[in-house]
């Protein structure tokens, strides 16, 4: 999903990803101007790249092995299934 630019919010031209407040209005403008803590801290999660590369990680190495080595899924280079 793609962050429309909110007059009076910049993102930060050195920043990696979205400007957060931006992130967290979307957020309450896709709930229909409320939204809870838990709901605006998972919209923030998905724009930040540091938390998606370790959970691809963790998805990797620890239950996808877990699994796998269970005979469950099945792990290729990327795709788990």
């Amino acid at each position: 999903m793609e962050v429309p630019r909110i007059a009076g919010l910049h993102t930060d031209p050195h920043a990696d990803g979205p400007h957060l407040p931006t992130v967290m209005i979307r957020a309450l403008l896709d709930h229909r101007g409320e939204a809870d803590d838990e709901q605006i801290a998972k919209n923030l999660l998905s724009h930040d790249r540091s938390q998606i590369e370790y959970y691809q990680h963790i998805t990797r190495n620890m239950v996808g092995r877990v699994l796998a080595g269970h005979d469950v899924i099945e792990k290729e280079e990327r795709n788990i299934g």
